[in-house]
């Protein structure tokens, strides 16, 4: 495995940095709290990984049920959207693009993975663009949305720095982020770890980075991600629980049910985070 190690935190650039496990790779930043993986893939192999063939199968196999959670998103959005366009970054299969489009007068995707474009362009007709966000030479947009996407950039600080310049002043961006640190599944997976399960970490109670089919480079709380996302000059406005869930049936109300519980008693514990920003109309120069 191609690997790296960090000497600056990827959130503050803070060079506090403590171990929080040695022995699964999760360091922590004195100064703002953020958790990152270092060692870690490096972007070109993460870029191979979510470029394998197949690597979007399991999307395929479930678009009745990923329907249903892009049109929860998409409803959650619509609440605090601005009129006019939209940018998709890390656009995957283009399924979210294909709905969204409907109730925005432009819109525009970007996606790293080659199989992910290919799929996008036969199964939707989409014409993503190909790369970071970065890299790309894009128009300024009202909205942005970036769905389980931070966890895996190399620099979540430059990332956010990027779709803030994006972003037109009094637009919106919507982020989500798994919640791994402070989760219910995480705090029983970390006892997992501490009790007889090798392959978790005792203290996180996550696996060890590049063993898992999802690479995650960083470990958001809602506290670490409202400072990022505070400190490329967002102004927060929402704080809340992703409606992450892909299923059917008896699944499909037993997560309802325990998504809405989440929502209506504004309990941390839930897996993924929602969070909702503006650019101030008048925003400093940066």
């Amino acid at each position: 495995m191609e690997l790296e190690s960090l000497s600056a935190c990827p959130l503050c650039d803070s060079a506090q940095l403590v171990d929080v496990d040695r022995a699964f790779g999760f360091m922590e930043c004195s100064s703002c709290g953020f958790i990152f993986d270092s060692p870690r893939l490096t972007a070109e192999a993460i870029n191979r990984h979510y470029s394998r063939p197949g690597q979007y199968d399991g999307w395929l196999d479930h678009l009745e049920e990923r329907e249903g959670l892009w049109r929860r998103r998409l409803s959650k959005l619509r609440r605090h959207s601005k009129p006019g366009s939209l940018l998709d970054v890390g656009a995957g299969i283009g399924q979210f693009l294909d709905i969204a489009r409907h109730y925005f007068k432009e819109t525009i995707g970007t996606e790293i993975s080659e199989s992910a474009l290919s799929i996008a362009k036969k199964k939707y007709g989409l014409e993503l663009l190909h790369g970071t966000i970065d890299s790309l030479d894009i128009p300024t947009v009202d909205n942005i949305t970036l769905f389980h996407v931070l966890e895996h950039v190399p620099s979540p600080k430059d990332t956010l720095a990027r779709c803030y310049k994006l972003l037109k002043p009094g637009g919106r961006i919507f982020i989500c982020v798994p919640n791994e640190i402070n989760s219910l599944r995480s705090r029983v997976d970390a006892l997992k770890g501490r009790i007889y399960h090798a392959a978790l970490s005792p203290k996180t109670g996550l696996p060890k980075c590049g063993t898992t089919a999802e690479i995650h480079l960083s470990h958001f709380t809602p506290k670490t991600l409202s400072f990022g996302v505070s400190n490329a000059g967002f102004v927060v406005t929402s704080l809340s629980n992703d409606p992450y869930y892909v299923s059917s049936g008896w699944r499909l109300a037993r997560n309802s049910i325990w998504y809405a519980i989440h929502e209506a008693f504004r309990l941390p514990t839930y897996p993924c985070t929602w969070l909702v920003a503006e650019k101030p109309e008048n925003p400093e120069s940066r």
